[in-house]
C-alpha cells in the first residue's frame, strides 16, 4: 500500500491591494465575491485547501478586520481572482 504523503508549500506573503468588482450571494450567508486587481501578477494557488488573508478596514478602528478566504478561480491576463 503506499502511504500518502503531504507536502506544505510555503510562499512568500505579498500584499495586493484589491476591489470588489462583482458579488453574488450563493445562499443567506454565503457569498461568492470577484476582485479586481492590476497587482495579480504572479498569484498561484497550488492546492484545493489554500486560503488567503483578506484585510478590510475598519470604521472607527485603526485595526483592520482579517478573513480567510479560499481561492475559487483566478485569471491573471483578466486580472481577477474569485472567492
Amino acid at each position: 500500500m503506499q502511504k500518502h504523503e503531504i507536502t506544505r508549500i510555503r510562499k512568500d506573503v505579498v500584499r495586493r491591494t484589491l476591489r470588489v468588482t462583482a458579488k453574488e450571494y450563493l445562499t443567506p450567508r454565503m457569498l461568492r465575491i470577484v476582485f479586481q486587481s492590476d497587482e495579480l501578477q504572479g498569484f498561484d494557488s497550488p492546492s484545493p485547501d489554500d486560503h488567503i488573508k483578506i484585510f478590510l478596514p475598519s470604521p472607527g478602528d485603526e485595526k483592520p478586520i482579517s478573513r480567510d478566504f479560499t481561492p475559487r478561480a483566478w485569471d491573471l491576463g483578466a486580472g481577477t481572482f474569485t472567492h
